[in-house]
């Protein structure tokens, strides 16, 4: 993961970059949780305005692939897709979301 965008928004500014990335983490956090309800329940109107909500942090930390990734599997509730094709992208992406949040723990404890 590179933190360009980042850098670009903040103007490299670590004490900056340090409070996006800590923010995120914690909210990121509260996403995993919400997406584990969201994979047995699937109420889409709980979990889509999170993801919405978040999209553009992920953005700013060069996640977009990430995104389309959950905005697939949350839209996949409504399509004709196998309870376990569903667990196995859901499976996929919380591994995704685990890397992910422990690369933003390395860079905070880096900063």
């Amino acid at each position: 993961m590179s933190f360009k965008r980042l850098y670009n928004m903040t103007g490299n500014d670590p004490a900056l970059n340090r409070r996006i990335a800590s923010i995120f983490l914690s909210e990121l956090d509260a996403f995993r949780k919400k997406l584990e309800v969201f994979s047995t329940d699937g109420d889409r109107d709980t979990i889509q305005p999170v993801l919405f909500k978040l999209s553009p942090s992920f953005i700013i930390f060069e996640e977009d692939q990430l995104v389309k990734q959950l905005e697939g599997y949350i839209n996949s509730v409504e399509e004709n897709i196998s309870e376990a094709e569903r667990m196995k992208t859901y499976t996929l992406i919380q591994k995704e979301l685990e890397e992910f949040s422990h690369t933003l723990s390395q860079f905070l404890s880096a900063s």
